[in-house]
């Protein structure tokens, strides 16, 4: 009985949320066919009464959403991330649509026309291919301003590393001629500086007054190489000696490259008198054109060989049609400003919608501007449920914070339905706690339905043999305070004697209240219960008759109440 009493106890306790297992247990077997969707939080006890409330009334504000906007899933305005909404929003999202759905459109038309001209493939790209063909065009653009044979030589890795190390030795003696200080003339580097720096440092070692001739000799050759033909000062002297070095291994690697380079780059090299920065830019130029060309064209060989000869003619031979007013250059010109706008459009329309996920897909997936033209379209059909929308993206943030993200997961992939979601999440809740109460109670975790039922048998057949026992002792208990007919004898006057009086009594007896009265102890003795009806009790009882143990009333629904007081307040306990 304790053990079927403690799991009584177990499932009907009341938690601080006002749950019981009971009616937990109850509420998952009504939703068995469901499946529940997930709860975070990680204690039974996280919740009080209220707090539960707060959840089933954001549950009920959700189911609410259901008549404005139907099922989530698939939602035309699912990618709509906003929560704020205004008429002025609203108005403000209508145009920036409209705008954005013009430039897809421009962008695409800008595009097919550019990729016919560059034999390139132009339909349905991805965004990462629409900003490698702006790379491109912008490399092209730039094409007319690079030296011809540079253009036409750009793909070869190894002429772009002599242009490379000519530009970069060339910036460098440029430089380690400014350290050398002012006044010194160009036939300056035409000396050999480890000769000069050898005779300098001996004739500062050698013995006086000789160093100081050895010194005003050195001086006096390399007044030659000054602007003033004056000899130079010791500190000028030993300031140039170090860069003058550099200056003659830059000279050394310059003139190794000076016949290709007069070759490959024409007009824009001028030997020492080169403009190494412009020269830079050409580098760039090339390793960005390359760069650009294979971006462009993928991983299929044969398609980045054929556009690499198809653009080297083109920024080459017939870079004249890279003008502005050229065909090329001026489709080049329309595509770029296409993108630039598309891209200001599409930040602006992120700006107001604050998107769940990229309007053109990932950057990578093909098919952009149609993705982007897909949504604005839906937009449009469901622009009256825009309100509803942003109030449902409101009352979703709301849940998320609250820890249903699992509610809000199953709502947006289709698994429950919005007017279903009431419903969903007390089953749910129910089964994620029964989980969580049954972690922490060893009488529910340890249940077991056989065991069970085999104490309930066991019960039945001990309360059935205890049953009897009582009947059997009760009867014999009261059956033990009847007094005999054959005993002793018995006084007239005694309660026993009265009433054999009465029963022997042909005519006049006593009145059924009287004898009742008369009868105090042995009455109780002969009979312990007495079945009357309110009025035989006010009849036949004197209100100084010794109280019942217990009053029952049968069909007490028929006995007005101010008939039955009487009858109540002859007991010590009411049964009704």
């Amino acid at each position: 009985r304790q053990e079927l009493n403690g799991l009584v106890g177990a499932l009907h306790l009341e938690y601080p949320n006002g749950l019981t297992p009971f009616g937990a247990i109850g509420t998952c077997i009504i939703g068995a066919a469901e499946k529940p969707s997930q709860m975070p939080w990680p204690d039974a006890m996280t919740h009080d009464r209220e707090q539960l409330d707060e959840l089933r009334e954001t549950s009920r504000r959700i189911a609410a959403m259901a008549t404005d906007l139907g099922p989530l899933s698939g939602h035309q305005l699912a990618s709509i991330g906003a929560t704020d909404w205004s008429p002025s929003w609203s108005a403000d999202l209508t145009a920036a649509s409209e705008q954005l759905n013009l430039a897809a459109i421009a962008l695409n038309d800008t595009a097919l026309n550019l990729g016919t001209l560059l034999k390139v493939p132009a339909q349905g790209l991805s965004l990462e291919s629409y900003a490698a063909l702006d790379q491109l065009a912008d490399v092209l653009l730039m094409a007319p301003t690079v030296p011809a044979n540079l253009a036409r030589q750009a793909h070869d890795s190894q002429v772009r590393a002599m242009v490379h190390s000519l530009a970069k030795h060339g910036s460098a003696r440029k430089a380690s001629w400014e350290r050398i200080g002012p006044g010194w003339t160009p036939q300056l580097a035409k000396l050999n500086a480890t000769e000069l720096t050898a005779q300098w440092s001996k004739a500062k070692l050698t013995w006086w007054p000789k160093s100081i001739l050895a010194k005003r000799s050195l001086a006096g050759r390399l007044a030659a190489f000054r602007d003033d033909t004056a000899r130079p000062l010791r500190s000028q002297i030993e300031t140039m000696l170090l860069p003058l070095a550099d200056v003659n291994e830059d000279d050394k690697a310059l003139l190794t490259m000076h016949s290709a380079a007069e070759s490959l780059l024409q007009g824009a090299y001028s030997g020492i008198e080169t403009d190494w920065a412009a020269l830079t830019v050409h580098e760039r130029w090339a390793q960005k054109f390359t760069a650009a060309v294979a971006q462009v064209a993928g991983t299929d060989h044969q398609a980045l060989s054929a556009l690499q000869l198809e653009l080297q003619m083109l920024v080459c031979d017939n870079r004249v049609h890279l003008a502005p007013a050229g065909p090329v250059g001026g489709a080049l010109l329309a595509f770029r400003d296409a993108w630039r706008d598309l891209r200001q459009q599409l930040n602006a329309v992120d700006a107001l919608t604050k998107p769940v996920a990229p309007l053109p897909g990932p950057p990578s997936a093909s098919g952009a501007m149609t993705r982007i033209q897909g949504v604005l379209s839906g937009w449009t059909l469901a622009r009256h449920q825009l309100r509803a929308w942003c109030l449902w993206r409101s009352v979703r943030d709301k849940t998320i914070s609250q820890g249903m993200q699992g509610l809000v997961l199953s709502l947006e992939t289709g698994a429950i339905d919005l007017k279903q979601v009431e419903t969903h999440f007390e089953f749910s809740y129910c089964n994620w706690w029964v989980n969580k109460i049954m972690d922490r109670d060893p009488v529910l975790r340890t249940f077991s339905s056989a065991d069970h039922e085999r104490k309930i048998r066991e019960f039945r057949q001990a309360d059935t043999k205890f049953q009897k026992l009582t009947q059997q002792y009760i009867v014999a208990t009261l059956a033990g305070k009847v007094p005999t007919a054959t005993g002793a004898m018995v006084g007239a006057d005694s309660e026993l004697g009265r009433l054999r009086r009465e029963l022997q009594k042909q005519r006049k007896h006593m009145p059924v209240r009287q004898l009742v009265q008369g009868l105090p102890t042995l009455l109780p003795k002969l009979k312990p219960c007495l079945l009357m009806s309110p009025l035989s009790v006010a009849q036949y009882l004197d209100a100084s008759y010794a109280p019942f143990d217990l009053v029952v009333f049968d069909e007490a629904s028929q006995i007005p109440v101010w008939d039955a007081v009487g009858a109540i307040a002859r007991g010590k306990q009411l049964a009704v």
